[in-house]
């Protein structure tokens, strides 16, 4: 499996919750599960004072404080003002979207142009609030395109992707 070794180095950082160490990591992630990973990263980065949170989703307990920590700091929104559709698979485009967020979050990079000179095959296809996302991503070689030059930006997301995209955030130099 080509995701071994860099599952491995999530557990290790402590990126992948215990509840999900028994799963199949090339199942599609669930958007709470890639929300709660992409904390636990940003986590082990910077050290976060977990303090009481609020998020404004009626579907998810009140208590989900990594949640409400990526959507005060503007790193995660819902799939409308008060639903987050938790248990829904999380897709190639909303995640590129997330990562880019959580990597301009941790780096603030000098904004610059995305690597757009090489389109992806299936562009036609990316939503528009997904695309400046997913070429950023290209860009910094956090997450790039699946095989024959596409993106296939409405194709579930694994979790063995979600961890591999969440440990080179977390090595980017």
């Amino acid at each position: 499996n080509w995701a071994q070794g860099i599952v491995t180095k999530g557990a290790e950082l402590s990126f992948i919750p215990s509840y999900l160490l028994k799963t199949h990591f090339s199942e599609s992630a669930s958007r709470i599960d890639f929300c709660r990973m992409a904390y636990r990263m940003l986590n082990e980065k910077q050290q976060i004072r977990v303090i009481e949170r609020t998020h404004p989703f009626t579907d998810v307990d009140k208590d989900e404080r990594e949640l409400a920590y990526l959507y005060e700091n503007g790193i995660v929104k819902g799939k409308s003002a008060t639903e987050f559709c938790p248990n829904d698979s999380i897709s190639r485009e909303e995640a590129a979207t997330i990562l880019d967020r959580l990597f301009k979050f941790i780096y603030k990079p000098d904004i610059s142009d995305s690597d757009k000179e090489k389109s992806y095959a299936d562009d036609n296809t990316i939503s528009d609030w997904a695309k400046n996302s997913v070429y950023s991503m290209k860009t910094y070689k956090i997450m790039i395109g699946v095989d024959n030059d596409l993106f296939s930006p409405k194709t579930p997301f694994s979790l063995e992707q979600t961890i591999a995209t969440l440990v080179r955030i977390y090595e980017y130099k």
